[in-house]
């Protein structure tokens, strides 16, 4: 039955008559044949008028307050108990619908708020009733669910908000969501938190959000104890995160958003500095002291005041991690601060390399921070596992001239010579000349300079001033054939005998020989354009950037031994004289112990067909008479 609380019932039969498109012949028509109804007999019904009658129950309505007696008592005429009782339960969503705003948030005053509520409450319980009597449990429990919701509604009654959802809103998740978010937008917090309580949803979401308002206020202690909660529930949520994963700021997606909300809102709110300097009962000279030691920086190159950037620090240091931290000292150039933390907390060499090595490079600062790594540790010891991974890392993405300069501020001179090499043999992709490797000889120089000042440490370190000679090993180490010297730096650089260093220092002495030669013959044969590559291997693939390639590798000293043999061969074919390449060849094969005659011809018959040397020719006689003046079998 309709429930009309503000209309008499004369205003209420006009008012639906002209609303539900009766002409006004109709109307007329209706006038003229009751024209003396009475108050009592307008709300008969006639027999045999059913338009008549449909518009009398549709208009028909208490003067004053419903007569529940009676509303009971119509509903109880129906057979069935459960029936009766999902009546009072949609007679109550109904009624529910005269508390909801309109479109624009406007709230009917002429409707008597509290008492709707009554009505609704009253109807429940009846309905409540009935359903116990038809042993209806389903029914039982959604009476409950609305009965739960009616102290929500008189809340927000009481509190004027413009947000009032009816009762079937309140007991729907999703519709419940909505009214909360609607709550939260206009900042009705402690209504929002009540919604989402009774109604059974996330209050992460309001207690995020109410946090947030308290940091636009400047309430600081407030918005701690709003954030608490918050953080208290993911922890919960997480609880399976391992320790690890927290250290490196690897915990739940929604803390870390959160926590960069709250970094944020505090980095651009300048309303955070304010609170403390509000004090009406202190006179202005102790408001003014209190405003400027507030407003004091961090650190001259800092751009946050000291009272913000602690806010900032409890909350990355209590709920963040350590990539995080690292990553706000940076963002405000706190880069003494960003080291002091890596350092006292041995954060991981990622963090290290990400955070701060790779953002320093990009802000043009690192030597101011090479220099506060030496002021933290002068001798670098500590700083070393991080090093070697900055150096990894830039080897990885073929990065050799940043490589360069880390080895050199590490005082590596041994990784720094072989990346000297790196140089001089090139990774453009493209096919090396003779005049390409004569034009950076100068590299092999750096090299001999670093792989000397290497050995020089270690005579001084072990009192050794026996000359060494030589082996062929020492050209692993140089070997480019791909590997990264920086993957087994235990092996390749601090084990590193005195030997290997002279036999490195061997390879490069006669590669720039070998370079200086072969220049020579190229200029007189007015070949230098030709390419110096291997007749049996075709490279090595590089990956940097994410992209495959193959690159040819010209033939060096610093390969394997089949390359060596085969600069041997071609120091012998591109002399103009026969016998003037012999030596330096002869160098080659007893310096790196190169295989016996037989297995150096067959290498000279293997490269006969190699591009380079498909314009030579070696008849068997010239090749004897060769070998007989190196002092070697026939």
């Amino acid at each position: 039955f309709p429930l009309h609380l503000s209309s008499t019932p004369t205003s209420l039969s006009t008012h639906s008559i002209e609303e539900s498109g009766q002409s006004s012949e109709y109307q007329a028509t209706l006038a003229s044949v009751y024209p003396a109804l009475s108050h009592n007999q307008r709300w008969k019904l006639l027999p045999n008028d059913n338009a008549y009658n449909n518009n009398i129950r549709s208009e028909f309505g208490y003067e004053e307050s419903p007569n529940w007696a009676l509303c009971l008592t119509l509903v109880d005429l129906l057979l069935s108990r459960g029936m009766a009782a999902a009546c009072l339960l949609d007679r109550c969503q109904s009624v529910s619908l005269q508390l909801v705003s309109d479109s624009r948030d406007n709230i009917n005053r002429e409707v008597d708020q509290y008492f709707v509520i009554g009505v609704i409450q009253n109807l429940l319980w009846s309905a409540k009733l009935r359903f116990e009597e038809a042993t209806d449990l389903s029914g039982v429990e959604i009476c409950d669910t609305y009965l739960s919701r009616v102290d929500l509604l008189r809340r927000l009654v009481s509190s004027r908000s413009r947000v009032v959802p009816s009762i079937q809103e309140l007991a729907k998740p999703e519709l419940a969501r909505r009214v909360r978010d609607r709550l939260v937008q206009e900042d009705q917090f402690e209504l929002a938190m009540e919604v989402s309580t009774k109604c059974q949803l996330d209050t992460s979401v309001v207690w995020s959000a109410w946090g947030v308002a308290c940091l636009r206020c400047g309430e600081l202690a407030k918005a701690r104890e709003k954030f608490r909660h918050c953080f208290q529930m993911s922890s919960q949520r997480g609880s399976g995160v391992t320790a690890g994963r927290r250290s490196s700021g690897m915990g739940g997606a929604g803390t870390q958003q959160l926590l960069e909300r709250i970094v944020e809102q505090l980095e651009q709110s300048p309303l955070s500095i304010t609170t403390k300097c509000a004090q009406p009962t202190e006179d202005w000279s102790s408001v003014m002291m209190a405003c400027m030691s507030l407003t004091e920086k961090h650190s001259e190159d800092c751009d946050l005041d000291t009272h913000r950037f602690s806010e900032c620090l409890h909350y990355l240091q209590s709920h963040g991690g350590q990539s995080a931290t690292v990553a706000f000292f940076v963002r405000h150039n706190c880069w003494t601060d960003a080291c002091k933390y890596i350092l006292d907390e041995r954060c991981s060499e990622e963090v290290f390399v990400e955070q701060l090595w790779v953002p320093a490079l990009k802000a043009g600062v690192i030597e101011k921070v090479q220099d506060i790594l030496k002021a933290l540790n002068h001798s670098l010891v500590h700083w070393e596992p991080y090093l070697t991974a900055v150096c990894r890392h830039f080897s990885q993405r073929s990065l050799y001239h940043i490589l360069y300069q880390t080895q050199l501020y590490m005082r590596d001179f041994i990784r720094a010579g072989m990346t000297c090499i790196k140089f001089f043999i090139g990774f453009s992709g493209r096919s090396t000349t003779i005049t390409d490797l004569f034009s950076r000889r100068h590299y092999l120089i750096t090299a001999l300079r670093h792989f000397q000042s290497a050995l020089d440490a270690k005579q001084r370190a072990h009192g050794d001033r026996t000359p060494g000679v030589g082996r062929g090993r020492g050209g692993g180490y140089l070997r480019s054939g791909g590997e990264d010297p920086h993957l087994s730096l235990a092996t390749s650089t601090k084990n590193m005998s005195v030997s290997d260093l002279k036999s490195h220092i061997t390879t490069i002495e006669l590669q720039m020989r070998v370079t200086e030669f072969l220049y020579r013959c190229a200029k007189a044969s007015n070949s230098l354009q030709t390419p110096l590559t291997s007749s049996g291997e075709g490279g090595v693939t590089n990956s940097s950037g994410g992209v495959a390639r193959k690159l040819v590798q010209p033939v060096t000293l610093f390969s394997s031994g089949h390359m060596r043999a085969e600069v041997a061969v071609q120091l012998m074919l591109r002399s103009q004289d026969i016998l003037e390449g012999f030596e330096l060849a002869h160098s080659i094969v007893t310096t790196y112990r190169l295989p016996t005659v037989q297995h150096f011809l067959r290498d000279v018959a293997r490269s006969g067909g190699s591009p380079p040397l498909q314009r030579h020719t070696c008849p068997p006689r010239v090749c004897q008479q060769e070998l007989v003046c190196i002092g070697l079998p026939q």
